[in-house]
């Protein structure tokens, strides 16, 4: 084996090594989540439940907010963030609500959305459907 021979396989064998430092890193880094991506996950879905909540009866408005605050972190610290909520009414009586949750520090994003296909009555309302009865078959 020459010398080129011999630095060859030893490059192959270095980028062998810091691929597989690097995939075993990022396979680290996924285990371990992000707390900050993780904690705007868990704010925007609960933001989410409640406007869906809200806007699930007929009548029941919400207009589109932001609010900052800070939310806690596993290492006991908090991050602060923007919760931006939009709700969209379609021309098809559907609703859409979108929550974002951003830290204000890193810009790091989250956003999610629902979209209610119609809105229920308030409970305890009387609902009249306006339709006519069929007649009974074999009557006399």
């Amino acid at each position: 084996m020459n010398l080129l021979e011999a630095a060859v396989a030893a490059a192959l064998v270095a980028i062998l090594g810091v691929a597989a430092l690097g995939a075993s890193a990022s396979a680290l880094h996924a285990a371990g989540g992000n707390p900050v991506r993780d904690a705007l996950r868990a704010a925007a879905r609960n933001e989410l439940r409640m406007a869906l909540d809200v806007l699930k009866y007929q009548g029941a408005t919400l207009v589109s907010r932001s609010a900052t605050t800070a939310l806690p972190l596993p290492s006991a610290t908090t991050v602060p963030v923007r919760l931006d909520l939009a709700v969209i009414g379609a021309p098809d009586g559907s609703t859409r609500a979108v929550v974002t949750a951003t830290a204000l520090a890193s810009g790091e994003r989250v956003t999610l959305a629902a979209t209610l296909a119609a809105r229920a009555p308030l409970p305890g309302s009387t609902v009249i459907v306006p339709a006519l009865a069929p007649a009974p078959t074999g009557a006399p």
